[in-house]
């Protein structure tokens, strides 16, 4: 998923950044990594896993994140294995995709782990660019690849 977010450079965010494995595998490339994720177990734990990252508290549906502030968003989403949300999942995608192209720059990349992502909760400015079907721990799920295009954020549908 890493190779998958372009050249090294800049900031490459893990928004449910879990126990760090992402942040680990970005910053061994070159990436400046940063993790949020809204379990502080989970904070503690990919702390101690990647030390020397920046790895806080918080919901990626609410970042504390500039605009374009980001180069790569690259992470595993929650879909009810180990985090369960607790609302309409869709709402809950829509909600976080806004913000993820909210804080990545124009012609950067977002790269999820998802089993579905319905184009209804796109942003128009993200643009899908490659799906990769995987099977992870016995579960079929999908590699997304959004290319980030210029102009603001918007919940219309693509």
């Amino acid at each position: 998923m890493i190779r998958l977010a372009g050249k090294p450079g800049g900031t490459l965010l893990d928004p449910c950044c879990g126990s760090g494995t992402i942040l680990v595998e970005g910053a061994a490339v070159g990436w400046h990594t940063r993790g949020i994720d809204i379990d502080p177990d989970a904070v503690r734990i990919a702390r101690k896993n990647a030390p020397g990252v920046e790895v806080s508290e918080g919901d990626v549906r609410h970042l504390a994140c500039g605009d374009s502030s980001v180069r790569a968003c690259v992470s595993n989403l929650p879909f009810g294995k180990q985090f369960i949300v607790q609302e309409d999942m869709n709402h809950w995608l829509r909600a976080a995709l806004a913000e993820l192209a909210r804080v990545t720059q124009a012609g950067g990349w977002v790269v999820l782990l998802a089993p579905d992502i319905p184009h209804s909760v796109m942003p128009t400015n993200l643009k899908i660019t490659k799906r990769i079907p995987i099977r992870l721990l016995g579960t079929k799920t999908t590699i997304w690849v959004f290319g980030h295009l210029t102009g603001p954020s918007s919940d219309k549908k693509l």
